[in-house]
């Protein structure tokens, strides 16, 4: 994990995709995750007032937050920066994978089927579901 200087965004990269045996997939590459910077405020009257927020890294490599100057008498409000977000009706997610396009892969489960279902890389659009059932339940374990 760590921290862009300039954006304050969190990052988080996970190693590049590998089979079942562990073996590395020929060209993946590494995928970097990022959580944006988080905003923070006080209401005072009819305002709301920015705070200054960012993530840090603790020597323990726990994520937390820096936060400046405020008023400890009155709430605080950090709120998480979110670049996409869906709702899908799906129990369990049991795998999740992005290709080179950003697109998302998930399986999982619904009730006792399986379910595979890609997301365009703005997770605004369903660009594909299949969907697995039999007379008992069906699993996914991974994608």
């Amino acid at each position: 994990m760590q921290i862009d200087p300039t954006t304050g965004d969190l990052q988080i990269v996970l190693p590049p995709p590998s089979d079942t045996a562990g073996r590395a997939t020929p060209g993946a590459a590494a995928i970097t995750l990022t959580e944006a910077a988080p905003v923070a405020w006080q209401t005072r009257g009819d305002q709301q007032v920015p705070i200054p927020v960012r993530y840090t890294l603790a020597a323990d490599g726990s994520i937390q937050f820096s936060v400046g100057a405020y008023d400890p008498t009155q709430p605080l409000i950090i709120d998480p920066t979110i670049r996409y977000s869906s709702l899908l009706d799906m129990n369990i997610v049991r795998g999740i994978a992005v290709d080179a396009a950003g697109n998302t892969y998930l399986a999982g489960n619904s009730g006792s089927d399986m379910i595979v279902l890609k997301l365009d890389s703005t997770g605004q659009f369903l660009l594909y579901v299949t969907i697995i059932g039999g007379s008992t339940s069906e699993a996914a374990q991974a994608i």
